[in-house]
């Protein structure tokens, strides 16, 4: 439907049925909102201590740095269970993040949500049985300027980009 004004370009628009919520319906919403430096330093902090532990029994490493890992019985789990806590402590708040993002606008956490869920889908199902290589340690540790499968460098992003939020003067 046309909006039709004299003297005003013909657009389409955007609204014709007055449902989309206006702009000062948005003006209190953030995309932090509910984020704090703190929960994102904590976040990273344990993630960072439980990813030593999948880096050490990923046989990647273990083949590059010619070792190998302690064996016990349960040893072949300890980077699947490790990584699955990384990926839902450390990931949930890019999880949450792309729901909603995926609900108004995409951006950023709904590409670093698919990229996580897919590594950590995909090394699942190897682990249980799929033919291949996991993704695990890659999940726990790619740097955030490579391929988005990380969760770590990511947390820690979000936590500066907060902590530099909150010290400007302008952000209040």
């Amino acid at each position: 439907m046309l909006d039709i004004k004299p003297g005003k370009r013909n657009l389409p628009n955007p609204d014709p049925h007055g449902k989309q919520p206006s702009h000062k319906q948005h003006a209190g919403h953030d995309k932090h909102s509910g984020h704090s430096p703190a929960m994102f330093k904590r976040r990273f902090f344990i993630c960072l201590a439980l990813t030593l532990p999948v880096l050490y029994f990923a046989p990647s490493f273990q083949e590059w740095f010619n070792y190998q890992a302690i064996q016990f019985p349960g040893a072949n789990w300890v980077t699947p269970i490790l990584s699955t806590v990384i990926y839902f402590y450390g990931g949930l708040v890019f999880l949450k993040g792309a729901y909603h993002e995926i609900r108004s606008k995409i951006g950023m956490m709904t590409l670093v949500a698919l990229a996580i869920t897919v590594a950590f889908v995909y090394s699942v199902a190897v682990s249980l049985g799929l033919e291949g290589n996991s993704f695990y340690w890659e999940l726990a540790t790619l740097d955030q300027q490579e391929i988005v499968l990380n969760v770590s460098p990511f947390v820690v992003e979000e936590w500066r980009s907060l902590t530099v939020q909150k010290q400007s003067p302008d952000s209040e």
